[in-house]
Formats: C-alpha cells, structure tokens, sequence
C-alpha cells in the first residue's frame, strides 16, 4: 500500500479541492437525459470513464436526431404514395362512370337523378327517373350507379384489411350543364393535404379537413362529331 513520508516537525496548512465522485458523475450524466430544461453539471472528474460517457451522449444525440429525420421521411413517402393510391381511385371512378353515360346515351337524364350526391353517406338519391329512355336504359343506369356507389365507397379494395376506404368521407356527383348534352362528373374525398370541396359536390366529412377532388366533363355534341 502507498504511503506518504512527511518528515520535519512543521505543520500541514491549506486547501484541498476534492474532485467530484466519478460513479456518481457518469450515473448524473446519464440522468440528465431526463431534464426539461439545460442542466449544468460542475466538479466532474477528468476521467476515462466520464469522456467515454461523453462521447456515448453524443453518438445518442447524432443517432436519435437521424432516426427521427429517417422517420419524417418516410411519412412523407407514405403519405405520398397513399395520396397517388387515392388520385388513381378516383380516376378510376370518373372514368368507369365516364364510359357508362357514353354507352347510354338513352337514359343520359337518369344519370344527374341518381347520382346528385352519392357516396359513403348515399344520402339524396332521387329513384325516380322514369322520363328518361326506355324501362331497359333506366335500369341500365340504376345498375350503373349502383356498382359506381360500390367503386366510391372502396367496398372491394381495403387497407392492410382493416376494412378502410380507399376514398374516406367520399362524395360522387353527377351534374347536368346542358340536357343531354353536357355532363360534369365529380369524386371529391378526404385527405391529408389541404383542400376545399366543390360547392356542388359535397363529402361527408366536417370540420376542417381538406379534401382533394377528380372531375371530368363530357360533352356528347362533340362526341357525335
């Protein structure tokens, strides 16, 4: 065991500056992580084991800092590729009734009766369409209608199967500009973006979401030519 020798008959003065206690910096370090607010932490040793602390916090700090940029990024994507996911629905719906009105043409009046505001809320659906075309092109137009409220509301294609729309607080619209001539064909749904809906298209959902919307116009006039 070391020792110290003193020798000579004069008396030991002065100060001594003790050095703080290294289990209980490192432990303190460590507890920092925990505060709300910037802590200072004075007296600690100069020690291998508090540098290596240290340095451990940093890496910690570098490494979280990363992850959560990593984590933002992929939201993002995510959130992308669902908003794509939910254009090319919507697409896919116009279209599907774009090519319905055109196949007939007899029963076009039906169209704007059935489908003034459809969707998950199916609300005003006016059945009565009996001036327009033949008993066999009204019921066309019925069936069309029907398997377009079946495409709006995502009943065939939901998310990680949890029974989730394509298309949340979906609306669909058909408005008549020029009988039997011009037709306006409207999805409107929400999303995450911001947006507003169209007057004459109105989703389900309130509040303040924002809502994105697809619309196609077709004039048979210029079909015939």
């Amino acid at each position: 065991m070391d020792k110290l020798l003193i020798s000579g008959g004069a008396r030991l003065e002065g100060e001594l500056r003790a050095s703080g206690a290294k289990n209980s910096a490192v432990t303190i370090l460590a507890a920092s992580l925990l505060a709300n607010e910037p802590v200072t932490i004075s007296n600690v040793p100069h020690l291998r084991d508090i540098t290596t602390m240290i340095e451990l916090l940093v890496a910690l700090l570098i490494f979280s800092v990363a992850i959560i940029g990593y984590a933002s990024l992929n939201n993002r994507l995510m959130l992308s590729q669902w908003s794509q996911q939910q254009r090319s629905h919507a697409q896919q719906a116009v279209q599907f009734i774009a090519e319905r009105l055109k196949a007939n043409e007899a029963a076009l009046g039906c169209y704007p009766a059935l489908a003034s505001n459809i969707g998950v809320a199916a609300t005003d659906q006016s059945l009565d369409c009996q001036a327009f075309g033949t008993l066999a092109s009204q019921q066309v137009a019925e069936q069309d209608i029907t398997a377009w409220a079946f495409l709006l509301g995502g009943e065939h294609e939901k998310v990680d199967g949890l029974g989730v729309p394509i298309l949340p607080d979906v609306a669909g619209c058909i408005t008549e500009l020029e009988p039997n001539r011009s037709y306006r064909i409207t999805v409107v749904w929400a999303a995450a973006e911001g947006g507003v809906a169209p007057s004459h298209c109105s989703p389900v959902g309130t509040g303040e979401r924002g809502y994105l919307s697809e619309q196609a116009l077709i004039d048979f006039a210029q079909l015939s030519q």
